[in-house]
């Protein structure tokens, strides 16, 4: 199985779970992206993109924990004003999850506005889904109905 294949059923088992578990959130993801819209992406953030182009900006809650999933023209404006890197979450403040194409393969890295240093949270956006996936389908996280925000289970 490719990367791009593995990515492509994480991301199904992810619209499942959102689907069965999440459907005020399931019902709030955009489409995919169109061609033009997904031009000179990542092919991982094309992929993405292709799936949900982000969640609509009406909805309130967020994809994963304190993280919006951002569409393509957001991941464009954001990738202005940080070349390289090319953002899919964003926490509203000025923070991101980006793909980090200055590196093979792109792994994700996490930039925070109040800190200078970066750190990977996983090697590529694939790895990153299908761990999220696997959390998802084990019970790691639970959603507050008020808020819409889907956290992490503390042990």
């Amino acid at each position: 199985m490719t990367e791009t294949d593995k990515l492509r059923a994480a991301l199904q088992r992810i619209d499942a779970w959102f689907a069965q578990h999440r459907p005020r959130y399931f019902k709030g993801l955009n489409p995919g992206a169109t061609d033009a819209e997904l031009e000179g992406l990542p092919a991982e953030l094309r992929v993405l993109l292709s799936w949900h182009n982000g969640q609509s900006a009406d909805f309130v809650g967020c994809f994963e924990e304190h993280w919006f999933l951002m569409n393509a023209a957001e991941i464009r404006e954001a990738v202005a004003a940080m070349p390289g890197r090319y953002p899919f979450l964003d926490d509203d403040a000025g923070n991101f999850l980006c793909v980090n194409t200055a590196k093979t393969p792109a792994p994700i890295w996490a930039y925070y506005m109040d800190d200078t240093t970066a750190g990977m949270v996983a090697p590529s956006l694939t790895a990153w889904m299908c761990a999220f996936a696997d959390d998802l389908e084990a019970g790691r996280y639970v959603e507050d109905p008020e808020r819409g925000t889907l956290m992490r289970k503390h042990k």
